[in-house]
C-alpha cells in the first residue's frame, strides 16, 4: 500500500501537467474557468499515458520496488491517478472561489470514504486497502462537481481559443513547474520506496505505518492551510507584496505553534505511543517515529507555504530547491547501502537532511517576498 500510495503521489504531478497552479492566479472566472477545462483535458491526455506505461512496465515496476504482492493489482494505478487529478483541479477552483468551508466538508466526507471502504474490505487484503482510498478521492470529487454544476456551470461553457490562450500563457507551469513538481514529490517519497529496495518490505511498512498515522494527517493539514494561504495570497500579490509577508510570517507563527506539541510528544514516547496503538510487532515504527517527528513539524510549517514561489511565478528558484532536496535524500540512501546503516540510522539521516533543507526554503520564500516588496511602489 505504502509503496503504491508512493507512486501515485510521484506522478500525480503531472495530471494536468500543474495547469490547476494557475487556477487561482487567473485574472477573471472565465480565465480561470478555461484553465479548469484545459486542466481536465490534459488529465485525459496523461492518464492514457500512465494506462499504457503500467501495461508496458509492469514486470519492471514490480521488481525495482520489491513488492510481487502488487502485480495484480497494478491496474488501479491509472484509475487512482484520474481520480486525484480531477480532485486536485476542482479543489483549486474551490480555493479560487474561496469556499474553504465546502473544502473542509470534503476533507471530512474523504475520511468516512477511506474509513468505511478499507474496513469493509479489509478482509480481502490488499486490494480493499487500494480501493479504499480511491473511494476516498472519489468522494471528494463528488462533492466539488455537485458545487460547480450547482452555482458554476455557465462559466465552464468556454470556447476552446479561450483555453489555448491560457495554455499559453500559463506556459511556465508545464514547461518549470511539472519538473519541479516532480522533484519535490520524488524528494517526499522516494524514500518509501529505497526503504523497500533496502530493507525489503517490513520495514518499509514500518515506515509506512509512520507516514500514515503521523505524517499524513499533517500532511492533510499542510494542504488544507496551503490552499487558504494561496487563495489569500493570489489576491494580495496583485495589490501589496507587504501584506503577504505579513500573512507569510503570521502563517508561520501558528504552525510552529501547531507542529510543536505533537513533536514533542513523538520524539518522548514514540515507541512506546505505537505499541500501546498498534501492538508490539510496530516497535520499529515508534522507533522511526522519533526522527521523523522533527521532519514532520518542518514539513508542516514550511510545506503550505511554498506555494509562495508560485504566487510571485519564481518556479525556478522552487525548481532549484526540490533538486537540492532530491540530491540530499539520494545521497542519505546511497550511503545507508554503501556503509551498511540500520534502518533506524538511515530513517534519522533522511529526516536530518530534509529538516536542513526545508530550513532553507523558508529563508529563500521570506527572501523572495521581501524582493517583491522593492520592486515598484510598495506593491511589488
Amino acid at each position: 500500500m505504502g509503496v503504491y500510495s508512493s507512486i501515485l503521489a510521484i506522478t500525480l504531478i503531472v495530471a494536468s501537467l500543474r495547469y490547476e497552479l494557475a487556477i487561482p492566479l487567473a485574472e477573471n472566472d472565465e480565465d480561470a474557468a478555461a484553465i479548469v477545462v484545459l486542466s481536465l483535458a490534459a488529465i485525459a491526455l496523461t492518464v492514457s499515458i500512465m494506462a499504457l506505461g503500467v501495461w508496458w512496465l509492469r514486470a519492471e515496476i514490480i521488481q525495482w520496488t520489491n513488492t510481487p504482492l502488487l502485480s495484480r493489482h497494478l491496474w488501479l494505478l491509472p484509475v487512482g491517478f484520474a481520480a486525484a487529478g480531477v480532485y486536485q483541479t476542482f479543489s483549486l477552483w474551490a480555493t479560487r472561489k474561496k469556499a474553504f468551508g465546502l473544502l473542509g466538508r470534503t476533507r471530512l466526507s474523504q475520511g468516512l470514504a477511506s474509513v468505511v471502504t478499507k474496513t469493509v474490505l479489509f478482509p480481502f487484503g490488499l486490494i480493499g486497502l487500494l480501493l479504499g482510498s480511491i473511494a476516498a478521492v472519489a468522494a471528494g470529487v463528488g462533492s466539488l462537481a455537485c458545487s460547480i454544476l450547482r452555482d458554476d456551470r455557465d462559466l465552464f461553457r468556454t470556447p476552446a481559443r479561450r483555453a489555448i490562450s491560457m495554455a499559453v500563457r500559463y506556459r511556465r507551469f508545464p514547461q518549470v513547474s511539472s519538473i519541479s513538481g516532480i522533484i519535490n514529490a520524488a524528494g517526499l517519497h522516494l524514500p518509501m520506496l529505497m526503504l523497500a529496495y533496502l530493507y525489503g518490505p517490513i520495514v518499509a511498512g514500518q515506515f509506512a505505518l509512520v507516514r500514515t498515522a503521523v505524517i499524513a494527517p499533517t500532511g492533510f493539514l499542510g494542504q488544507a492551510v496551503g490552499q487558504v494561504y494561496l487563495g489569500e495570497g493570489a489576491s494580495l500579490v496583485r495589490t501589496s507584496s507587504s501584506a503577504l509577508h505579513d500573512l507569510f510570517v503570521l502563517a508561520s507563527k501558528r504552525l510552529l505553534a501547531i507542529a510543536a506539541m505533537p513533536m514533542l510528544l513523538l520524539v518522548t514516547f514514540g515507541p512506546s505511543l505505537f505499541t500501546f496503538a498498534f501492538g508490539p510487532e510496530w516497535e520499529a515504527a515508534g522507533q522511526f517515529a522519533r526522527p521523523l517527528a522533527l521532519l514532520m513539524a518542518f514539513n508542516l510549517v514550511v510545506a503550505p507555504l511554498g506555494h509562495t514561489l508560485n504566487l510571485l511565478e519564481r518556479q525556478v528558484l522552487l525548481l532549484v530547491w526540490d533538486c537540492f532536496r532530491l540530491m540530499l535524500v539520494l545521497a542519505g540512501f546511497a550511503m545507508a547501502g554503501f556503509y551498511g546503516w540500520s534502518p533506524v540510522t538511515t530513517v534519522a539521516v533522511y529526516s536530518g537532511m530534509l529538516v536542513l533543507a526545508y530550513v532553507i526554503l523558508w529563508f529563500v520564500l521570506r527572501t523572495s517576498i521581501r524582493c517583491a516588496m522593492h520592486k515598484g511602489p510598495e506593491q511589488g
